[in-house]
């Protein structure tokens, strides 16, 4: 089988005045009943003593727990300390940052549901909260589920299922910031998830992408693991990110191994960039009235027997390897226009007329 795991991948950005640096997949193996440190040196060093959060990017376990935290930060680095009963391998993405209104937390606890106080600011805008697993013990099955019930100016309120203990690191910040954030959350369930099923046997699954303008600069990411369900005693599952240069795209898949069966997985998703990033759903089709992906965007993530849309297309993105139908009329009646791939651009088609 042949898995990506992105090391070493590093970003840095410079933003109002406050700096940021991310690293994607650092990686250790064979983790047995011992304390393991990794020694992150920065790239540059930091002024004021920067705040760091971090998440799980692969993990692969048999064992019933594992547990994780930052120690040792100063302007030139930390310290990551991983012990697990039997973890075969882990992967940490990292994201520093000197910003104020940026908050980061810890939380360790055994209760069913945790209530946190926000930080105060002159906003009218309820904040981010992305919340990342990065330590659990499990109860009989393998299996981690969190849910934010409760958010807004005040406090953050989250529901957690499935784990004796676990420990979350929140990052928390503020959508009127200068940088543009966006949460990438999704979960993927077997039950009720026709793309999910279709897919399940495969070794890696598409989930999402999320577009990067080729002028962009001042970028770093943050994306991990915040809960999933097993069926099996042996996890093994992975998000990544994989940078495709030639359309500016990262793309993020979720991984599973024959031998582990997820259930269900969800993830976040954070990042500080100049511009805005463009999300898109890898179940679904994306219209546009205009070449280049430009112009009226229209949404199509399931059959439609009508279109609530008239006017022309001119160009259509699609995921990987689907194959999209248009009906000239209702019903999937009419002329068809099968398209099996992305068109940047292409003769107009009318619809709705």
């Amino acid at each position: 089988m042949n898995w990506l795991i992105i090391l070493g991948l590093i970003y840095l950005c410079q933003a109002e005045h406050f700096l940021y640096e991310s690293e994607t997949g650092v990686t250790i193996q064979n983790i047995i009943n011992k304390d393991v440190d990794i020694n992150i040196k920065f790239k540059k060093q930091f002024q004021r003593i920067p705040k760091i959060a971090y998440s799980i990017g692969l993990l692969d376990m048999s064992g019933s727990s594992f547990m994780s935290e930052i120690l040792n930060v100063n302007q030139q680095g930390f310290t990551i300390r991983v012990r697990g009963d039997h973890l075969d391998q882990i992967s940490y993405n990292w994201m520093a940052t000197d910003n104020p209104l940026v908050h980061i937390e810890y939380v360790k606890s055994q209760e069913s549901e945790i209530q946190l106080p926000l930080f105060n600011y002159d906003s009218d805008t309820t904040p981010l909260v992305n919340s990342y697993l990065v330590g659990v013990t499990f109860e009989d099955k393998k299996q981690f589920n969190q849910e934010i019930v409760e958010l807004n100016k005040e406090i953050v309120k989250i529901a957690t299922k499935g784990a004796k203990e676990y420990k979350l690191c929140l990052l928390i910040s503020n959508f009127e910031n200068s940088f543009k954030t966006d949460d990438l959350g999704i979960i993927v369930d077997a039950d009720d998830h026709t793309w999910f099923s279709s897919s399940k046997d495969a070794q890696k699954i598409l989930v999402s992408s999320y577009e990067i303008p080729s002028d962009i600069v001042d970028f770093v990411q943050l994306m991990g693991i915040s809960g999933f369900t097993s069926l099996s005693d042996h996890i093994r599952i992975e998000v990544n990110e994989e940078q495709e240069n030639d359309d500016n795209n990262i793309k993020v898949e979720f991984g599973t191994w024959d031998e582990s069966t997820i259930k269900s997985l969800s993830f976040y998703g954070f990042y500080i960039g100049n511009q805005e990033v463009k999300y898109y759903d890898q179940n679904c089709a994306y219209l546009y009235s205009e070449c280049d992906y430009q112009g009226e965007e229209v949404k199509i993530c399931d059959n439609k027997a009508r279109l609530e849309y008239n006017g022309q297309i001119k160009s259509i993105r699609l995921p990987k390897d689907a194959v999209f139908t248009l009906y000239g009329k209702e019903e999937f009646e009419g002329k068809r226009f099968r398209i099996e791939s992305s068109k940047s651009c292409m003769d107009a088609l009318y619809l709705g007329k």
